[in-house]
């Protein structure tokens, strides 16, 4: 029921939100009721009216064809049969934005006589699931009979009923169905996290069984891994035979091997290995800050760890870098292509690079450190110290030199009947070692690994 006091220029929405009023001009209307004999008379002892425009909006409507009930009774001016009973409310009433009734008069239509109800049915098509009624006074009739603003449209009643079946509800579901349907909800939600809570917990029963089994089965086995001295994988492979040879891997080939005891092994070559983990199996996470270096030096030099094609100062990457860095010619490592390049950022780079191939693990700097390094964050510290590796390996490489060295001057010396200074002279055949020709191994640990 529509009963809310409108002001001048106000709207409202009824609880349901099906249907809304506005309202334009003064208010007047429906605070002295009056009372008919007619079969409807509780419907017609109030009436909306307004000074000017009265609309009334149908919200929510399935899109169809619906007839729309219009009712009327005049409450305000009465058949008195005195000049009071001589007032005109003349209105038009605009459907859809189309004119429907035009200079509308209760008191006419309705014969003459007050609070009578007057109908009026209207077929109307509703395309965008709103109705709009318009009511709008165009200034015609009386304005102050009986009484000062006695005018403008008025309307008791309005209806509107489809004309096929609606698919949809015509009102909001009640509270006590809402409530009904919260409570299913939440039943069927603990329903639902109960069954998985069950299933959760026989799953983790299971997984828990099947360890404890796994366990069981393994008991008394031996917990550390086979491990071999890169001597007995170069047998194994016959020195890396290309033969042996079983495809690539993402960091290297794969070879066959045989060992002594007759076991098969398959031999995986990695490219960067520090030399901790090269030599003695003992691997930490500075093993990877290792091989970062090493990348960072192709980046720059656009070369590979070690090409056999080069100078011999030249054939080693980290070997030549080493010596231009004691030089200070590092921007010798640059990349011949490169058309323009940074000094600072090369050095930079460079300098990282070194860092992170020390051979003690400790002397190289965490990978967090390296990243604020690259960024310029902080200072890269001066590199004053030659990895031992480098070192050492030219030591036994000079080793070797004069080994092979005393070994023609003792055979020369046999052979011209000096048989004396085969005492002084005698060393193992270099076939026999592990370093068997001059170049170093810093080739096969870092190029070739194992």
């Amino acid at each position: 029921m529509d009963s809310e006091t409108l002001g001048p220029a106000t709207y409202y929405t009824i609880d349901t939100n099906r249907w809304a009023v506005s309202n334009v001009g003064l208010p007047s209307g429906s605070g002295n009721p009056q009372y008919t004999n007619t079969l409807e008379s509780e419907l017609f002892q109030t009436a909306r009216i307004s000074a000017g425009s009265l609309r009334y909006y149908g919200l929510g409507l399935e899109n169809g064809n619906y007839t729309v009930r219009l009712q009327f009774a005049e409450i305000q001016i009465l058949g008195t049969r005195t000049w009071m009973s001589l007032g005109k409310r003349v209105f038009d009433v605009y459907i859809q934005g189309k004119l429907e009734l035009k200079d509308f008069d209760i008191l006419r239509e309705a014969g003459g006589t007050a609070l009578r109800a007057v109908k009026r049915e209207l077929q109307v098509e509703v395309s965008e699931n709103y109705l709009e009624i318009h009511l709008f006074w165009a200034g015609k009739g009386t304005c102050c009979v009986p009484a000062q603003g006695t005018y403008g449209p008025l309307i008791s009643a309005i209806s509107a009923t489809p004309d096929f079946v609606p698919t949809v509800r015509d009102r909001p579901p009640s509270r006590k169905k809402n409530r009904t349907g919260l409570i299913v909800g939440i039943v069927v939600a603990v329903g639902a996290v109960s069954f998985l809570s069950v299933f959760v917990a026989y799953y983790l029963a299971q997984r828990r069984r099947k360890k404890e089994s796994y366990d069981e089965e393994f008991l008394g086995m031996d917990a550390r891994p086979y491990t071999f001295n890169y001597a007995e994988l170069r047998a194994a492979t016959d020195d890396f035979n290309p033969d042996y040879k079983l495809g690539e891997g993402g960091f290297g080939p794969v070879y066959r091997g045989t060992l002594e005891d007759g076991r098969v092994v398959a031999v995986k070559q990695f490219g960067y290995l520090a030399p901790e983990y090269a030599m003695r199996g003992h691997l930490t996470e500075k093993a990877d800050v290792f091989s970062f270096g090493v990348v960072a030096l192709e980046i720059v030099s656009g070369r590979p760890n070690s090409d056999s094609s080069l100078e011999d100062d030249k054939m080693y990457l980290l070997e030549w870098a080493w010596n231009l860095h004691e030089t200070n010619q590092e921007m010798e490592l640059i990349d011949r292509t490169l058309s323009e390049v940074n000094e600072d950022e090369v050095k930079r780079i460079i300098g990282v690079a070194l860092l992170c191939s020390q051979t003690s693990p400790g002397l190289r700097p965490s990978m967090s450190r390296v990243v604020s390094m690259l960024f310029g964050d902080i200072e890269v510290p001066p590199v004053t110290s030659k990895p031992g590796y480098l070192t050492d390996w030219k030591f036994n490489d000079a080793t070797t030199s004069m080994s092979n060295m005393d070994s023609s001057t003792s055979r020369t010396d046999i052979s011209q009947g000096n048989p004396s200074n085969i005492k002084s002279t005698a060393t193992t055949d270099p076939s026999y070692s592990p370093i068997s020709d001059s170049k170093p191994i810093l080739h096969e640990i870092i190029g070739e690994g194992w």
